[in-house]
């Protein structure tokens, strides 16, 4: 295997480059048949990104991915393929104005073994919460339209489809303040949506008759008897329909307001901030539902909405470098549903989102969501780093998602002095009792390039259908410029 990253960056534009090619001489693994599958030997990865700045307020993002199977990122770009399994391909310009953002996007697939929403193009105008002359009311808005197409895996039994889709979303807000301390900010709006093609049931009937003729006999004597049975048989298809246009009506309201009490301790000042908070939400039901419409993205599913968001946020706050600094954020959430229907829950789901920040060499985040319903842990993620300058640096990272997965990761570098470097790497997967990959590498640093030699190790383990996966070793060499530092050739750790 070969692999070169190329890197540039001229002040006006920056990107990157990676190329990677391999002969795979065992590209199946053990429990799948090679002559079903579509992995050949020659395997391969080609990432480009590319950002340019046309001044201040005109910026151009491009990514490209093309590779040569649907496994080649997840048998050896790990990191990568936790981070998105299926990577985008796209290009997007944005022009920002005081006032408005026009931007435009497309996103196409390249690799045809992956599903995708192709936008060519995706064309629109967001306007920024700003006040409407003097008045007390604001406005806010988005306006998109788009060439959508959805296609399916080339293994798939799923027909593509297409549409041309103009979407725009107006909210009207008025902010206003009682007591000197409590902010309520109602708003109303209306969303419209235009689809060119939509979905339409149709029902058929065949009815059937079937004739039949039986003998009976009865006190010697012998009748024919004939008997006649109908039958319907109903079926329902879906079918391509005429253009549609979906209106929705919102009406809701925000509240809250601030608390806080100033305490010194060791004579540097702390600041705790409390902020309950409410978001009331009374969207009616739109005239077009959402299966009379093909699907695209979350914007197809808009229905229904009558629900509040109920939630408090804490910060403890102090000032570093005369600047207010956030030491912690803590967010606490949860939606009452005043539509709830049969055995659903009032409360679904309860949110966490949080940040500590004690020192700059520290910092923990934690995210995850509790089922009310089932009164389970949904999923939690948990993130520790501790990092100081030029001596060390460790990263913990925790993902737990219920009944699926828990795993826990970690890396620990260490920096001798500014030539060296030592690292360690591992995952452990809890729900399966197994050690997926550990690993390190040795990095030294010369005058005019720099090496890094990395070693890993995937151990076996037998799989849910009871075959075996055998230890996977991996070794590699990496090199880059270290005597013209505007000019990188580097690979990046694949773990």
């Amino acid at each position: 295997a070969y692999g070169e990253d190329l890197k540039w960056n001229t002040g006006t534009a920056a990107g990157k480059i990676n190329l990677y090619f391999l002969d795979d001489t065992n590209p199946v693994n053990s429990d799948e048949d090679p002559d079903e599958s579509d992995v050949e030997n020659q395997r391969y990865r080609i990432h480009l990104e590319h950002a340019h700045r046309f001044g201040d307020r005109t910026l151009l993002l491009s990514q490209l991915n093309y590779l040569s199977d649907v496994d080649v990122l997840e048998d050896f770009f790990n990191k990568q393929y936790r981070e998105s399994g299926q990577p985008e391909n796209y290009v997007s310009l944005s022009h920002r104005r005081d006032a408005y953002t026009l931007t435009a996007h497309a996103n196409v697939r390249l690799n045809d073994f992956y599903s995708n929403v192709n936008r060519l193009p995706e064309l629109s105008v967001d306007f920024m919460r700003l006040q409407l002359g003097r008045s007390s009311f604001y406005y806010e808005g988005q306006t998109t339209v788009a060439q959508l197409e959805r296609v399916f895996a080339e293994d798939s039994d799923d027909e593509d489809y297409s549409a041309l889709r103009l979407d725009s979303s107006h909210m009207f807000y008025q902010p206003r303040r009682y007591f000197g301390w409590l902010n309520l900010v109602p708003r109303a709006g209306y969303r419209g949506t235009y689809y060119s093609a939509s979905l339409n049931s149709e029902t058929s009937e065949t009815v059937s008759t079937s004739t039949s003729t039986n003998v009976v006999v009865e006190s010697g004597i012998t009748n024919m008897v004939v008997s006649t049975t109908t039958s319907t048989n109903t079926e329902t298809s879906v079918v391509d329909s005429s253009a549609k246009l979906r209106n929705i009506f919102e009406v809701g309201a925000e509240i809250s307001f601030k608390a806080f009490k100033t305490y010194d301790q060791n004579g540097t000042g702390r600041r705790h901030v409390v902020e309950p908070y409410a978001n009331y939400t009374f969207r009616m039901e739109p005239n077009v539902l959402s299966d009379e419409l093909y699907y695209f993205d979350s914007v197809d599913t808009l229905g229904e909405l009558h629900e509040t968001l109920l939630g408090v946020r804490n910060k403890i706050q102090t000032k570093r470098r005369g600047r207010p600094f956030d030491l912690a954020d803590i967010d606490v959430s949860t939606g009452l549903k005043f539509n709830a229907e049969g055995e659903e829950e009032v409360f679904e789901t309860i949110h966490l989102d949080a940040e500590f920040r004690p020192v700059e060499w520290l910092s923990l985040d934690l995210d995850g969501e509790f089922d009310v319903a089932d009164s389970v842990l949904s999923q939690f993620n948990t993130r520790f780093d501790l990092e100081r300058e030029d001596l060390w640096m460790a990263r913990v990272e925790h993902r737990y998602r219920n009944e699926d997965s828990n795993l826990l990761a970690g890396i620990l570098t260490f920096y001798p002095n500014k030539n060296w470097a030592l690292n360690v790497f591992g995952r452990y997967e809890f729900e399966e009792s197994r050690i997926q990959e550990q690993g390190g590498y040795v990095q030294r640093k010369l005058d005019c390039i720099g090496l890094r030699l990395g070693a890993s190790v995937l151990p076996g383990f037998t799989r849910t259908d009871g075959s075996e996966q055998e230890d996977e070793y991996r070794v590699m060499l990496e090199f880059w410029l270290t005597a013209f530092p505007e000019i990188s050739i580097r690979t990046k750790q694949r773990h």
